[in-house]
């Protein structure tokens, strides 16, 4: 009978104990899959985990010091949502290759999910001490780590909010100069440009999403602007009245992207404050 303990690793529990992988004791094999690794991605492509941290995990996966549940590896970005619903799934998914597996997470985000599937947790100061050879030395040699990872979300998010915002001061710019591109461009050239400007508009979201979304209010607002230009007293069309309506719905889009990516903000106190939002307990 195997006496190896299984551990499904929250990705956030590889950044506060970097030495997890060299310090496993015998026994203990952590597993590790493709919504995790999804997440992992996710959180770098937004910035909030230095760049190459998943070619660290891909290569603690070819060493085969972590176990890696699937054999293909997608690596389009998860928001929070999806990964809060299919992380714990795929745990259970687990259970049978993997008896007895226990999930080490610090986040009681899962709290509502994990007893539907009946999945045992651990927290990562515990599973240290109880699990790893060096559980002094890791935390404390993992605090100046954590210290300068915040001064870089910190200033990740406010560079990110200012290359989203020049991106949306460009767009919301050319709004204002419509009239002239219909009148003095060709129509073909205006679809191509239109074109080439969505394109380049659905790159920044797959890639840098708060960006994205501080640019999408910022044309939102525009659009506004530029629609009530053509509204007054005397004369009001109704696609003008359309036009601006359209501005509000982009401008609460782009409040809804920044929105998925400011859990892990320094900001996300103001944020929730801002919109009322009650501080959720955690255990």
């Amino acid at each position: 009978m195997s006496t190896t303990q299984y551990f499904y690793i929250d990705p956030k529990v590889f950044l506060n104990l970097p030495g997890l992988f060299a310090s496993k004791r015998s026994g203990v094999q952590l597993v590790f899959n493709e919504p995790a690794y999804g997440y992992v991605r996710y959180l770098e492509l937004e910035g909030y985990i230095p760049s190459g941290f998943s070619n660290f995990i891909q290569k603690s996966i070819q060493d085969r010091i972590i176990i890696y549940t699937d054999d293909i590896l997608n690596l389009r970005p998860y928001s929070d949502s999806e990964y809060i619903q299919f992380f714990p799934l795929s745990i259970a998914k687990s259970k049978s290759n993997y008896p007895g597996i226990t999930l080490v997470t610090d986040d009681s985000i899962f709290n509502d999910h994990l007893p539907l599937y009946n999945i045992k947790t651990i927290g990562s100061k515990e599973f240290s001490k109880k699990f790893l050879d060096n559980e002094i030395e890791g935390p404390r040699n993992n605090e100046k780590e954590s210290i300068d990872l915040s001064r870089k979300k910190s200033i990740g998010s406010k560079l990110t909010f200012l290359y989203g915002l020049l991106v949306g001061i460009f767009f919301g710019f050319s709004m204002f100069i419509y009239h002239w591109i219909i009148l003095n461009v060709n129509r073909i050239v205006l679809i191509l440009c239109a074109l080439l400007l969505s394109y380049l508009m659905f790159v920044l979201r797959d890639r840098k999403r708060r960006a994205y979304g501080v640019a999408e209010v910022v044309v939102g607002f525009s659009t506004i602007l530029t629609s009530f230009q053509s509204i007054s007293d005397i004369n009001a069309s109704t696609s003008s009245v359309l036009s601006a309506l359209a501005g509000i719905y982009v401008i609460i889009r782009g409040l809804d992207n920044i929105d998925g990516t400011m859990k892990y903000s320094s900001l996300n106190s103001f944020w929730n404050c801002f919109f009322f939002r009650k501080k959720k307990v955690q255990e």
